[in-house]
């Protein structure tokens, strides 16, 4: 099996955000170790990256290739559905919230399927300035619900969404998030990255401090450490 993807070191919504800087180590590193075909064009939109997918399949595929397409996050209705099993581990906790990086939408349409009909609040840091985001998610949810055979369900107010804590912008650190990047290293020897899991982080010590959310919280742990080596 051979793994081709299609790459920018930034990709933004209008213009690139303040802070930006080239993608160097991390991910791609790991890219070169696996032996990944990685094809890193110029930056540009979000909208000019999925065109750029999007060539790439339809070209691997004219050559004969037979192509399984993996989205931007991984973020498709089994993507979904992944978090929906992975729930599992944490169910019965008895949580009042739970809180996590939200960007692509797998994790926070997962976990919400996964805890419907609970009290436990599902709490989706945003690490995208977009503010229409809810819509996709919903419609990423409603493929979910087409999965599993049942009536779409999902809508975008369905969605909590802290943008507080995004930043700069998609893609480049903050300093509340490198300060709780810092803190849970030094505290517990927990490892966070500083463009998602480290602004969600950050957002949880906001909320923990405002009294937004109290009581039983669990904080998910999305991963993204190879961010750490930029």
């Amino acid at each position: 099996m051979k793994l081709s993807v299609a790459a920018m070191a930034l990709p933004y919504e209008e213009a690139p955000p303040p802070g930006a800087r080239p993608a160097t180590g991390g991910n791609v590193t790991l890219g070169k170790i696996f032996g990944i075909d990685m094809r890193v064009g110029p930056d540009g939109t979000w909208d000019e990256l999925f065109a750029r997918a999007d060539a790439l399949a339809d070209d691997l595929t004219a050559r004969g290739e037979r192509v399984y397409r993996i989205p931007v996050g991984g973020s498709s209705p089994r993507g979904a559905y992944a978090f929906l099993r992975a729930a599992e581990e944490v169910r019965g906790g008895e949580w009042d919230a739970i809180v996590f990086a939200s960007s692509s939408g797998s994790t926070h349409t997962g976990l919400m399927r996964a805890f419907r009909g609970t009290p436990t609040r599902i709490v989706g840091v945003a690490c995208d300035p977009e503010p229409l985001i809810a819509r996709e998610f919903a419609d990423l949810g409603n493929g979910l619900d087409r999965l599993l055979g049942e009536p779409e369900s999902f809508s975008p107010d369905d969605y909590d969404l802290d943008f507080r804590h995004v930043g700069p912008g998609y893609g480049v650190p903050s300093e509340a998030g490198d300060a709780a990047v810092a803190w849970l290293a030094r505290t517990e020897g927990i490892l966070l990255d500083p463009i998602y899991s480290g602004k969600a982080f950050a957002g949880l010590r906001a909320m923990v401090a405002e009294g937004s959310v109290s009581g039983r919280v669990l904080f998910w742990h999305t991963g993204g450490l190879p961010a750490l080596f930029v």
